[in-house]
């Protein structure tokens, strides 16, 4: 039964609870390290959770999980901030596409993980506030709030980067 669960939650959520995690950490590895921890730490308390609450449920410990694993690599991670403002030496050259879109994912990166992943839940998997809010821990006005002001700095560094939300198809809807 618990295998059954398993496999069918990992086939539906799988793949959105990755790129979440990995949109936190930033690093493939680590957040296939985390993918792993996530899923070994649900299938461990699965019997104890209403089924109804399995999605909720496997959310919330990835959002945990990973969480501490950056709370734990903080020091590291203000160095490569810092290494990722030195100049590039010779990148090759880039289509208008390519540099809006990295960009983007510079300035996703710029943003406090917490920030960023309540952007990745609302517009990259389109997860309701209600979801959302069972994800966090947090009620549905404090998600509401939470996405207003990280849209509000995701606009200020596209906006600092030269991007303008209103010239641009994807940020218009995101932002």
């Amino acid at each position: 039964m618990k295998e059954k669960i398993l496999e069918e939650i990992l086939k539906n959520e799988g793949k959105k609870v990755f790129n979440m995690i990995l949109r936190m950490v930033r690093q493939r590895q680590e957040a296939e390290d985390l993918f792993q921890e996530v899923f070994v730490a649900f299938y461990e308390n699965i019997e104890k959770v209403q089924e109804s609450a399995l999605k909720s449920y496997l959310y919330r410990i990835a959002y945990n999980k990973t969480l501490n694993k950056i709370k734990a690599r903080k020091r590291d991670l203000k160095f490569l901030m810092g290494q990722l403002n030195q100049p590039q030496i010779a990148e090759e050259k880039e289509s208008a596409t390519e540099k809006r879109n990295k960009l983007i994912r510079e300035s996703l990166a710029l943003l406090k993980p917490q920030e960023a992943l309540l952007i990745e839940l609302q517009f990259f998997q389109g997860k309701s506030y209600h979801e959302i809010s069972e994800i966090i821990g947090k009620s549905e006005s404090a998600v509401d709030s939470r996405l207003v002001r990280a849209k509000k700095r995701l606009h200020d560094i596209l906006e600092s980067n030269g991007i303008n939300k209103l010239q641009d198809n994807l940020l218009a809807a995101v932002l």
